[in-house]
């Protein structure tokens, strides 16, 4: 008797005080879908790099700002790829870029990247003198057939790069990912990002299409070198309802996700794959 009147208490003290419950199938899979696009992203973000310009090009008159781009956006290119040789570009000279990668590892062997992507070239630009000089240049990407880091990716995104030192790249747009174990993501995102060497340290705003509704993503300081888990950074994913989860991470290929009513649970990330 006495049994069972502690357990009854410990039922009414568990219930008042809000029980752990076990995730639901659709926090799990919020999680998965906002862990393929956090990491996909730092990858198509060093990617899209390789369209940035060096900021000597600021020194230069718009009217050659073109050709000396794509010829820095070539070399670029050539300086990543473990073995050049594995791509090819088209180009006027003058306003676009195509290229198309045919198994390349980009990172000196690290970077799977497969497939075409396509850059339209513009500029802002000030007055310097006579003439106009470049402050910052903006690309127009897409692509139906990019496979970067065991994901697929197809969208279009505007990138702005701006020619100063140590201010971040942005950049705006849809895509589709498709992620190791079949992790799918339809979303509309904004980024900003700063490079350095093989690293990325980007904060993600993104709205992902789910059949039970639209989920809002929000990164913030997530740093992701290539070909590894991210070191650091948090993520927040905000449901339609106003329920929430988030995690930080610290280089594991696990997080710990916590949620509301005390509900915290693992989920495995893009990179364990």
């Amino acid at each position: 008797m006495t049994r069972c009147f502690v357990a009854f208490l410990s039922a009414i003290v568990t219930t008042a005080c809000g029980a752990v419950e076990e995730p639901q199938t659709e926090d799990v899979e919020a999680a998965e879908q906002a862990s393929t696009s956090t990491e996909t992203s730092t990858d198509v973000a060093y990617v899209s790099a390789y369209f940035a310009a060096s900021p000597t090009l600021g020194n230069v008159p718009l009217a050659t700002a073109p050709e000396q781009a794509i010829a820095q956006v070539m070399a670029t290119i050539e300086a990543d790829l473990e073995q050049p040789e594995c791509v090819t570009v088209d180009t006027d000279y003058l306003t676009y870029l195509e290229i198309t990668f045919d198994e390349c590892r980009g990172a000196r062997g690290r970077l799977l990247i497969d497939g075409s992507i396509r850059g339209e070239l513009d500029f802002e630009a000030v007055p310097c003198g006579p003439a106009q000089c470049p402050v910052a240049l903006i690309y127009d990407i897409a692509t139906s057939d990019l496979v970067v880091g065991g994901a697929s990716v197809a969208g279009a995104w505007q990138v702005r790069d701006p020619l100063a030192t140590g201010e971040a790249s942005t950049w705006e747009g849809q895509t589709e990912i498709v992620g190791p174990g079949g992790r799918t993501v339809s979303m509309s995102s904004s980024a900003s990002w700063l490079t350095d060497g093989e690293c990325t340290t980007m904060s993600l705003n993104a709205e992902i299409e789910r059949a039970v509704g639209t989920t809002s993503v929000t990164t913030t300081g997530v740093t992701r070198c290539v070909d590894q888990c991210p070191q650091a950074g948090s993520v927040a994913i905000s449901f339609a309802l106003g329920s929430t989860l988030s995690w930080s991470y610290d280089g594991d290929t696990t997080a710990t996700v916590t949620g509301p009513r005390g509900q915290v649970f693992e989920v495995t990330l893009l990179c364990a794959y």
